[in-house]
């Protein structure tokens, strides 16, 4: 739902008015992730262990400018971490307060976080084990 605006700037529907943001993204040992929608939902099959941080601006293509990402009190990340393999440890790093989740062998978490404020960025209040 994005496009430009009337004064070339890259225009985005928020939801609930716009879609959530879905992404299933490929295991990294560190990811940064970019979320900029009031409800987020991030799909991770997890091979090892993982450090999980967020990123703080955007790059608005196809212009070399970046942006802070606006996040407002109640913004949701929904992380669904696909066990595989044995034990894997998922760790909140930059933006993100919250202990460390184990995700069993073959298990698989749901973990949500709800955007507070720019003190204390996404804080996880839900840790929902699966199967």
């Amino acid at each position: 739902m994005a496009g430009l605006d009337a004064k070339g700037q890259e225009a985005f529907v928020r939801w609930p008015t716009g879609l959530a943001d879905y992404n299933a993204l490929t295991y990294a040992a560190t990811m940064a992730i970019e979320v900029r929608n009031s409800k987020n939902i991030i799909y991770v099959a997890l091979t090892g262990n993982l450090t999980l941080n967020l990123e703080t601006t955007i790059s608005l293509a196809p212009q070399t400018v970046t942006k802070n990402i606006e996040r407002f009190p109640g913004d949701e990340i929904v992380f669904v971490f696909l066990g595989s393999g044995g034990a894997r440890t998922v760790t909140f790093g930059t933006g993100i307060l919250g202990t460390a989740v184990v995700v069993g062998s073959g298990k698989n978490h749901i973990v949500t976080a709800e955007y507070v404020n720019s003190a204390l960025g996404y804080c996880v209040k839900s840790n929902l084990l699966l199967d």
